[in-house]
């Protein structure tokens, strides 16, 4: 075992595989779809065999049974395959299966072979505990319609059939939030079937509507991208109304303008600390994030809260945690082979460190040793300890933090709540998140047809407060249908004023 400082990078996908140039030939008979699906199907539980983390985690002792059931279960539906929609449903199956959203296949088709995908005139949404019509090119089915049934089964019966055993996972909450929606579509899955009738209902009215499946319009995609979070806004602090402050933090993986953006955003805030101090509400808007690196979410809490603080707290909340690289020979080859990369990029830290990390991993695997244990140095104070203020800290902010947070909120979205809520008066408004695992640190591996990759995490966290697939449930649901900056400043604002009553 070995002492190394906990460095968090970017939960991006790194990949030392390029793709061919030119597409791999679509197979041209069922039979070569079903030999294609099977032959991915084996690699990639091979991989995940081989050289994922959760194979010998001793904190998930049932993660080899679900990858078994996984292959065996899209196995069987691999042989009914007959074109690139049931291969592309036959891996999903393979995904879901694994429970691992870091993990899996990602499969990526060439355009030519995706099936055009239909909808029935509008769009639903799952929001709080029932499915509703967010927008609609139909006058028989308005906007803010409830679907209750379809064809005598309730909608959640329909969710079960048609959409948790391809995408989320029905007891995380936020993936209903999440994939809902894809009830309403025809992506080409042969394994399903449509629903024809639907029973909706509103102030007071019921009837029933039977559907009508056509290809998906412009306007359609436009609210499909609108419906989930809302408007995008850019990266920076704003102040919407006298002594409110909004931050837009809407990505965690930022281009090189949303990096400048974030390091202009934290001195303004560090500018602003007085005005802050006085501020009647803060919002952080992590509309549409979906993670990235946790260093952004991190600074901007120093920036608002102090860094010692921030450290301190930090510190005693991960104080148990410890990160355990899998040290087979994938991972260690990649590993080897990307701090070279990393040297002639220039990005000299972060190859330092993980030059030091493959060398470890190196040493363990050549032992016969699972795992290269990097175990963080023992901190001096318990939370009770760090949370009591130094002559050092700046002021404690005495402003209610909110925190919007959608359900696609993953990664680097929720290290950033793990963080947000060691601190007084912070609020989570909006969906319950997804749930990630403790898995972390991906590379890729081709898969053997060329249509796609198979995922596999490097490390595990051992001990994270935050357990494998938790969520977090905000203190504030947002059930209105619009996402939008607007009604989310009127909630807020009740909740404000509720609290001052």
């Amino acid at each position: 075992m070995t002492r190394l400082s906990m460095v968090l990078l970017s939960s991006t996908i790194f990949s030392l595989s390029a793709f061919a140039d030119s597409a791999p030939p679509l197979p041209d008979t069922p039979e070569v779809w079903q030999q294609t699906a099977r032959n991915d199907i084996e690699s990639a539980y091979l991989e995940t065999k081989n050289n994922h983390p959760g194979m010998v985690d001793p904190q998930n002792p049932a993660f080899f049974a679900r990858l078994i059931q996984a292959k065996e279960r899209s196995l069987h539906y691999a042989a009914s395959v007959t074109d690139a929609g049931g291969y592309r449903a036959a891996l999903q199956i393979f995904n879901n299966l694994i429970h691992d959203g870091h993990a899996g296949v990602r499969v990526t088709l060439p355009a030519d072979s995706v099936y055009a995908q239909k909808w029935p005139g509008f769009h639903a949404v799952w929001r709080a505990d029932k499915m509703m019509v967010y927008a609609s090119e139909l006058a028989e089915v308005p906007a803010g319609a409830v679907l209750t049934a379809c064809d005598g089964k309730p909608v959640s019966t329909w969710l079960q059939s048609n959409v948790f055993p391809f995408a989320g996972h029905e007891e995380n909450q936020g993936d209903w939030w999440t994939h809902a929606e894809k009830l309403m579509r025809d992506n080409g899955n042969p394994f399903i079937q449509l629903p024809g009738k639907c029973e909706l209902e509103l102030d007071g009215k019921r009837w029933a509507h039977t559907l009508r499946w056509t290809r998906i319009s412009a306007q359609g995609k436009e609210w499909e991208r609108r419906a989930s979070d809302g408007e995008r806004l850019p990266v920076g602090i704003t102040s919407p109304k006298a002594g409110w402050y909004w931050i837009a933090a809407q990505t965690f993986s930022p281009d090189e303008s949303e990096r400048e953006a974030y390091r202009k955003m934290y001195q303004e805030i560090r500018d602003k600390r007085q005005d802050l101090q006085k501020a009647t509400a803060i919002v952080i808007d992590l509309r549409h994030n979906r993670g990235g690196s946790s260093g952004w979410s991190r600074d901007l809490a120093k920036a608002l809260w102090g860094d010692d603080r921030v450290n301190r707290r930090t510190k005693a909340y991960f104080a148990d945690t410890q990160v355990w690289w899998r040290a087979s020979e994938g991972n260690v080859a990649y590993l080897e082979n990307l701090v070279g990369v990393l040297h002639k990029e220039g990005q000299l830290p972060v190859a330092d460190m993980l030059e030091k990390v493959a060398a470890q991993m190196r040493i363990a695997q050549q032992a016969g040793e699972p795992f290269f244990k990097a175990i963080p140095a023992p901190v001096a104070m318990n939370m009770r300890e760090a949370r009591a203020d130094t002559a050092t800290d700046p002021a404690a902010l005495s402003a209610p933090v909110y925190v919007i947070v959608p359900s696609r909120c993953v990664s680097a979205c929720l290290d950033a709540l793990d963080i947000f809520q060691l601190f007084d008066r912070v609020r989570f408004i909006g969906a319950p998140t997804g749930a990630d695992s403790t898995y972390m640190e991906v590379r890729t591996v081709p898969l053997p047809s060329g249509f796609g990759v198979t995922v596999i995490p490097n490390k595990v966290y051992l001990n994270r407060p935050r357990g494998n697939g938790i969520a977090y449930q905000p203190h504030i649901l947002f059930g209105k249908l619009e996402w939008s900056a607007k009604n989310f400043m009127q909630m807020i604002e009740e909740d404000v004023t509720k609290s001052r009553s």
